[in-house]
């Protein structure tokens, strides 16, 4: 764990956690996605056989940003000085400098645990001590909505989100873990999920989950909930 999160309490608290950092379809085959969770930049790749990498975004040899490398397919490779490491163990595996030797094993990036599930990508900077219930149960029919990039801390996200009135999803929020909250309709039945990405210790991302409850209507619905949840991201940052 670097400095940058250990200086803040308010992200260290989140470090044993299972966090969204993107939507499946944010990462295609081929592409280097840039992220960010709890103060660390991210660099989110699929291998030829599709397994999620989540790495830090940074070249062990100059400090450079991987997503302006190259995907070699189950490598990535630095833009400045072409050095390789390899998907899953983030080891590298060649230096064009020495192209006849084996880089020491000690040269790799730094990887995150992540998962990939309900069309989302999760990571933990550190063991997760359980499978949150932001992971497990989401509605069996559901949409993702929109995210929505928020300048405040993840705590005072998840509050404005608790408290606000998102129609036409109706009923009765309730906060399930830290970073998640679930409006349920009247009869018990869960309609919305709001999942926060802790980015940096003032700026979080707020992912939607939307339950198709009424048949066609849900492109209506998700539309109306998107508008909702920019209204309720101008008030946050009026306020912060």
């Amino acid at each position: 764990m670097n400095d940058r999160v250990s200086m803040h309490p308010a992200l260290a608290a989140y470090r044993h956690r299972w966090i969204v950092i993107a939507r499946t379809a944010d990462v295609p085959a081929g592409h280097l996605f840039h992220g960010r969770l709890l103060g660390e930049e991210l660099a989110v790749w699929r291998n030829n056989a599709g397994h999620i990498n989540v790495w830090e975004n940074r070249c062990p040899h100059r400090g450079v940003r991987l997503t302006i490398g190259s995907h070699l397919g189950d490598q990535l490779q630095c833009r400045y000085h072409g050095w390789r490491y390899a998907t899953g163990s983030g080891g590298c595996v060649h230096i064009p400098a020495h192209p006849n030797e084996t880089p020491p094993a000690r040269i790799g990036v730094k990887v995150f645990r992540a998962l990939e599930r309900s069309g989302f990508i999760w990571a933990s900077t550190e063991e997760p001590s359980s499978e949150p219930a932001s992971i497990a149960h989401l509605p069996a029919d559901h949409h993702p909505l929109r995210s929505a990039i928020m300048r405040a801390p993840a705590e005072v996200v998840a509050a404005a989100l608790l408290r606000h009135a998102f129609a036409p999803a109706g009923g009765t929020a309730q906060r399930i873990d830290p970073l998640t909250v679930v409006v349920r309709h009247a009869t018990g039945q869960e309609t919305l999920r709001w999942l926060i990405q802790p980015s940096t210790v003032d700026t979080s991302i707020v992912y939607g989950v939307h339950a198709a409850t009424v048949g066609g209507a849900w492109l209506e619905a998700a539309q109306q909930l998107n508008a909702s949840l920019q209204s309720l991201r101008s008030t946050i940052e009026a306020q912060t």
